[in-house]
């Protein structure tokens, strides 16, 4: 199977530092955050393996579902192949972002979806925290 494990999932909103206030309320450690560029401030953090992250968006210009959901790909060069092969779906083209390649397509009821190849660097980053995680009631009481 190519898709490793679910890696992200970004919620759009209207009022996204709103919703990191209610976020933050129920005990994520949401970070503001514009390493996508200028105009990107959003918020984040890390839950386990999962990227979880509030992007501020114009829903009037941008009518699109709200969550987008990424999964992260061992070989992403080889999925878009096959995305183009037997499901004649054209992807975005591969973005370069240092800590990961990754292209943008839609489900059939036009979901936002995100396929990314990540990084050694960050898998070896996922792999520490996972480490750090592995007693969940320890790590929950600190």
């Amino acid at each position: 199977m190519d898709i490793r494990f679910l890696s992200a999932v970004i919620v759009r909103s209207a009022q996204a530092e709103l919703m990191a206030k209610f976020y933050g309320r129920l005990g994520l450690n949401l970070e503001a955050s514009d390493h996508a560029g200028p105009g990107t401030l959003h918020f984040e953090c890390q839950l386990g393996d999962v990227h979880f992250a509030l992007h501020q968006a114009d829903m009037a210009l941008a009518p699109i579902p709200s969550v987008k959901i990424a999964f992260a790909v061992k070989d992403l060069d080889t999925v878009v192949a096959r995305l183009r092969e037997h499901l004649d779906m054209a992807p975005s083209p591969i973005v370069e972002r240092g800590f990961a390649r990754s292209v943008s397509l839609t489900d059939p009821d036009g979901n936002p979806i995100e396929l990314t190849e990540l990084s050694n660097s960050w898998l070896e980053y996922l792999s520490s925290r996972a480490a750090d995680l592995r007693d969940i009631t320890a790590s929950s009481l600190k």
